[in-house]
């Protein structure tokens, strides 16, 4: 069985960015979120680590949440992690990753 699914809870970092492909004019909502994990270290002493997250949405799903994108709101989205390669102006591999969404849910 093959499953490829994510569920992502966190904070909206940064503002949206809507655009349409320019071979269909396909409708594109891309915004980053973070997610925080708490730990006690070795000595007991409370720690955090944040990882940002690239969320892109498309079709009417992007239509429907633009207006509803805010930094700093509180999200959950469910969808899958997709990775792309590609070689940058130098020749060097660049490995990137991003979540698309499926669903979205708001606090």
């Amino acid at each position: 069985m093959d499953i490829n699914t994510v569920v992502l809870a966190g904070e909206i970092t940064d503002s949206k960015e809507l655009s349409y492909t320019k071979t269909n004019n396909k409708p594109v909502l891309s915004f980053s979120i973070a997610t925080m994990k708490r730990y006690l270290d070795g000595q007991g002493s409370q720690q955090s680590h944040i990882q940002y997250h690239r969320i892109t949405v498309w079709g009417q799903l992007a239509i429907d949440n633009e207006f509803k994108i805010h930094k700093g709101r509180k999200v959950k989205v469910i969808g899958e992690i997709q990775t792309h390669s590609m070689i940058d102006s130098d020749g060097n591999k660049k490995n990137t990753t991003e979540i698309i969404a499926n669903s979205i849910e708001y606090e």
